[in-house]
């Protein structure tokens, strides 16, 4: 043997990767999530907690079926919202891409501060007065509250 090392000048991971679209994925999710994000802006001065984009359906990309590379553009463009901390849903309306519309809603508000929220709105409804008609009621409760023997405050011992 000579000593010279043989190199394989098209590696197979390149092939693969050809063949799934990357590349042209990206730069459709990409874009897609630009849209998005103009959405957002939009929705926040509009004081909403949601935004709405109707987002394409047809992808031209090689060596992939329109179906495949629908679910890839999609999957990859809610990856990325979720990774950044968004709660995306999709919306389908049509049976076949030619006649499809797809729409991407993207929340930034999380449930449980929307339940903290409607919790928070419960408890100061509960203990709001209503104007005079119950003011005579607290002003009773009040006296009772103070006229009872004050607590004793303990002390430690040191």
């Amino acid at each position: 043997m000579s000593g010279k090392k043989v190199r394989v000048r098209l590696h197979a991971n390149r092939i693969r990767e050809k063949s799934r679209g990357d590349g042209e994925i990206e730069v459709y999710a990409q874009e897609i999530l630009d849209n998005i994000s103009e959405d957002i802006e939009d929705a926040l001065e509009n004081e909403e907690s949601y935004a709405k984009t109707e987002v394409g359906t047809i992808f031209d990309v090689p060596c992939m079926t329109p179906k495949e590379a629908q679910r890839d553009v999609y999957f990859l463009t809610t990856q990325a919202l979720v990774k950044s901390g968004y709660h995306p849903l999709i919306k389908f309306e049509g049976d076949t891409a030619d006649v499809q519309k797809v729409f991407i809603y993207t929340s930034w508000e999380i449930i449980q501060d929307k339940q903290h929220t409607n919790y928070k709105d419960d408890f100061l409804r509960q203990i709001t007065m209503q104007p005079k008609t119950q003011e005579h009621q607290y002003q009773e409760y009040y006296k009772q509250a103070t006229s009872s023997k004050p607590r004793r405050r303990r002390t430690r011992n040191k």
